[in-house]
């Protein structure tokens, strides 16, 4: 009898065969369709829509040199105060509508252009179409730190609501308005335009400008009637600034030459004098 027999009482179990491991067979790879696009056009379009926005200058309040009317009340009085029926009325000061000056001659009378249409609200979004319409045109712009439309050139302008007739507090239509003595024939064309292609409703329009070589609307060239006239060196928070003061015969014009200036310094400042008060300049825009 084995050793192991005595010891166990029994034989060794038989050494176990070393398991070969099965061999991998990869898997071959899984195709992964590319991502459907519902419309990779527009897809495409809203992406350089979103750059052209990021890159593009962004304006305020202080930016506006147009005069803004905001309510129906405002835009009545101008109108009123540019189309009494042969009273020989004539706008003198643009910017205040109810401001009028009596002349014996009705054809004294200073002619003014000016568009008005309006959006209805419902199905479409009056409002959107309206400040579509407006912004479409180079010179509106929509003030970042106040929402509201501004003007980079010296026009009277305005956007406000109607409110339904049946007493309900609901707007009825958006109304846009752009007029005033430097509305160029240019700007004219391209306002009816804009506003029939988004949908407007013509309301009251005047007959169109007179053509210009140089367009009224034009911003950067300074009018000759801006007169030089000192410069000054105070001392502000401690550093010494410089003042360019000049005089000029309106609002209208003081922001026109603001608008063909520049400035890159700090604490450097162009300052306008006019009848209706001090209008300038520095490396943040125009104010007044």
């Amino acid at each position: 009898m084995s050793f192991w027999k005595k010891l166990f009482g029994g034989s060794p179990a038989p050494a176990a065969k070393p398991t070969q491991p099965k061999p991998i067979t990869p898997e071959p790879p899984k195709s992964v369709a590319p991502a459907q696009s519902t419309n990779v056009v527009e897809e495409a379009k809203d992406i350089i829509r979103i750059g052209d926005a990021q890159s593009a200058k962004t304006y305020r309040e202080r930016d506006n040199v147009g005069t803004r009317y905001e309510t129906a009340e405002e835009i009545q009085g101008y109108s009123l105060a540019r189309d009494l029926p042969g009273s020989g009325f004539s706008v003198e000061t643009i910017g205040s509508p109810l401001v009028t000056t009596f002349s014996k001659d009705p054809q004294a009378r200073k002619k003014i252009p000016f568009i008005y249409y309006y959006f209805y609200v419902g199905p479409r979004d009056g409002k959107a179409d309206a400040i579509a319409a407006m912004t479409e045109l180079p010179c509106f712009k929509i003030a970042t730190d106040s929402g509201k439309l501004i003007s980079t050139e010296v026009l009277d302008f305005g956007l406000y609501s109607k409110l339904c007739s049946d007493g309900s507090g609901k707007i009825a239509s958006w109304s846009v308005f752009v007029g005033g003595a430097h509305l160029s024939l240019e700007l004219y064309e391209a306002a009816i335009n804009s506003f029939k292609k988004h949908h407007g409703n013509e309301k009251r329009v005047s007959g169109p400008p007179a053509p210009s070589k140089a367009s009224q609307t034009t911003v950067g060239k300074a009018p000759t009637s801006v007169t030089f006239v000192r410069e000054e060196h105070p001392s502000i928070g401690g550093r010494t600034a410089t003042k360019k003061i000049y005089t000029a015969p309106s609002k209208a014009s003081a922001l026109v030459f603001l608008q063909g200036q520049t400035v890159s310094k700090p604490f450097t400042y162009i300052e306008v004098d006019t009848p209706e008060g001090r209008f300038g300049k520095d490396m943040d825009g125009i104010y007044g």
